[in-house]
């Protein structure tokens, strides 16, 4: 049996060829609500108040939910490191006072419609009401807007 330089038939091929594909972003059920993930553009950076009025407000929100709207929600989740050699830090789904990595989640919006959720997270962090900003030396101090995220997921 022979398997380098094989050609290798596959069962999914043929449907994704033709467009027959079912992906999770094509799942469309009855109730179901979209979420919009902000997450930090800069790592290291301290969180001030996240003002997320203008957001809950928007037409189609269900919901914002950030660090202080999950209360006694917040465990930190542990981290099993893959090698006995190597350590890991706990981590929260949302980040608190502040964002240690780039792209780290900071608040998240609930919604009717993805394109719902995607609008009203733009109104999270207005320029009047930046929360972001940066710690190191060179940048310190120097404030940065976090609405320019574009990554987004869905909830059920």
């Amino acid at each position: 049996m022979k398997f380098v330089g094989d050609r290798l038939l596959r069962k999914e091929d043929p449907r994704l060829v033709q467009g027959r594909g079912r992906y999770a972003g094509d799942i469309a059920l009855p109730g179901m609500l979209h979420a919009a993930i902000l997450r930090s553009p800069h790592a290291h950076a301290r969180i001030g108040a996240i003002d997320a009025e203008r957001a809950s407000k928007a037409p189609g929100v269900v919901g914002v939910v950030t660090f202080a709207d999950l209360n006694d929600a917040v465990r930190p989740l542990p981290i099993v490191p893959p090698h006995a050699a190597l350590s890991g830090k706990n981590f929260s789904l949302l980040a608190g006072d502040r964002a240690r990595f780039v792209g780290e989640a900071v608040a998240v919006v609930v919604a009717e419609t993805r394109d719902a959720a995607e609008d009203a997270r733009a109104l999270i962090d207005s320029p009047g009401s930046r929360c972001l900003r940066r710690r190191s030396r060179r940048l310190r101090g120097r404030r940065a807007c976090t609405t320019t995220s574009p990554t987004t997921s869905r909830a059920a």
